[in-house]
């Protein structure tokens, strides 16, 4: 008898072991943060949308290059070469279910990286102008050219640098920490990208 109740017992033990282990352990809110950071520097656009959300993913790629995914790819992988981050304080309130993790980014100046790109853009296009009809480049040289030429200033190791802070808010959803899309977060990541794209296509009348 005492060796049959050892049997179950060790037994009952086994299953609430696996039980244990086969739970989902809640992430804290830091650590969501700190892999959606990675996500964006190691260009992982499936990993962005989960994290970030579809909105703030859609806004990724239209501040990079909408026409071709690996365009896309190369210019986040040249606009992140250079990001790098602290984070400074984390705070969770489970009954509130609110998080608030506050991050120091540091990366490439992209406004004034931007500024040189339109000029060097603008100059190059001018010049293309001038050129009989059959000499001039195809739309599709033209923005490869456009492509080089701003891969080239990010690639840079002498850039202007620009550290911001920035809160990143986080809600609890079915128990997991999950961050709530802000774009100045995203901007401050990607050195202010996105506020330079916005003002680029303002100075041209809306056009992306």
């Amino acid at each position: 008898m005492m060796k049959r109740i050892c049997s179950v017992l060790l037994a009952a033990a086994l299953a609430l072991s696996l039980t244990a282990c086969g739970g989902t352990k809640r992430e804290s809110a830091q650590a969501v943060v700190e892999s959606a950071i990675g996500a964006v520097q190691n260009v992982d656009f499936a990993a962005m949308k989960t994290y970030w959300g579809e909105d703030t993913l859609g806004q990724m790629e239209s501040a990079a290059q909408p026409e071709a995914d690996d365009e896309d790819a190369q210019v986040m992988k040249a606009v992140t070469k250079h990001l790098s981050y602290t984070v400074k304080e984390s705070k969770e309130d489970e009954k509130a279910g609110t998080a608030t993790v506050t991050v120091e980014f540091t990366n490439a100046d992209m406004t004034a990286i931007m500024s040189e790109f339109i000029q060097q853009a603008f100059s190059d296009a001018l010049n293309y102008a001038f050129l009989p009809e059959d000499q001039q480049p195809s739309e599709e040289e033209m923005d490869q050219k456009y492509l080089d030429i701003l891969t080239g200033l990010l690639a840079r190791e002498d850039n202007k640098m620009v550290t911001n802070t920035v809160d990143i808010s986080l809600k609890l959803t079915d128990d997991q920490w999950t961050i709530e899309s802000d774009d100045k977060v995203l901007d401050a990541m990607l050195g202010g990208m996105l506020s330079s794209a916005d003002s680029i296509s303002d100075s041209l009348g809306g056009d992306s």
